[in-house]
């Protein structure tokens, strides 16, 4: 589910697509409130989605120093939320504290958008019920420069399920199992400015070689078509037109709210 601040009207407006790589939260050492056993605040910082962060207690924080004021407009969440509130904040100092935008999650992935904020500490306060969160990315998303239109299929309606059929020698059908599943789609983009591309897109490129991000395809209308995908391959465009524009495009698979 993606959550917007009250009253943001971004430009582009939010039926553009938002890619959240950027990822402040990497390589940092948190603080938490309280953590339970096993569940470290560290864990929130790596990509992958096995490990947790579990508070012992709510209400509870988990913050990160930036070390210097970082502007940024998303959080991203991948977790169990069982229900749990998220706010999150920004602070100058580490003591005053501001909440930008607020939301209790349903599902496993989740995406936080606001006017972009300049501040040193950043922090998710959790209340209602102790979710387990695995992944936290703090940072600016990507502002696609064109709309994705016809032929895109969301990512949440785009199952891919592997299976083994369970048949009887006389040909009855005794069942299927289920050995694998997961969602998979193909991301589309005409007529991007080539000097947009390379300021712009071609970071994210050079990101989505190595970790995972947020993909919202059309975050106002379809607030739960999210995902927390990776891509299958490199990524490369292609010169479209005698206006000096580039076209491209990417598959991605991974975690979705479907």
């Amino acid at each position: 589910m993606i959550f917007i601040q009250s009253g943001y009207t971004p430009t582009p407006d939010l039926n553009y697509s938002r890619i959240g790589y950027q990822n402040y939260t990497e390589g940092k050492t948190p603080t938490a409130s309280s953590s339970a056993t096993g569940y470290p605040a560290v864990a929130a910082t790596y990509p992958t989605t096995y490990e947790y962060w579990k508070p012992a207690t709510i209400p509870a924080t988990w913050a990160i120093d930036q070390g210097a004021a970082v502007a940024c407009d998303y959080f991203g969440l991948v977790g169990d939320f069982n229900g749990a509130t998220i706010n999150i904040q920004s602070s100058p100092d580490n003591t005053t504290w501001t909440t930008q935008v607020s939301g209790a999650p349903t599902d496993r992935v989740a995406m936080f958008l606001f006017a972009s904020v300049t501040a040193r500490y950043w922090r998710i306060e959790v209340t209602g019920a102790i979710p387990s969160i695995a992944v936290i990315y703090i940072g600016r998303a990507l502002a696609m420069q064109r709309k994705i239109y016809q032929g895109h299929s969301p990512l949440t309606l785009s199952r891919v399920t592997d299976t083994t059929q369970n048949v009887s020698e006389t040909g009855q059908y005794l069942g299927r199992s289920i050995t694998r599943k997961g969602l998979k789609t193909n991301c589309e983009y005409q007529h991007l400015k080539a000097d947009w591309y390379r300021l712009n897109f071609d970071p994210f490129v050079e990101a989505a070689r190595t970790a995972p991000f947020f993909y919202a395809w059309r975050p106002l209308s379809y607030p739960k078509e999210l995902g927390f995908v990776w891509t299958t391959g490199d990524i490369k465009p292609t010169n479209s037109g005698p206006k000096d524009l580039m076209s491209v495009g990417f598959a991605v698979t991974g975690i979705a709210n479907a």
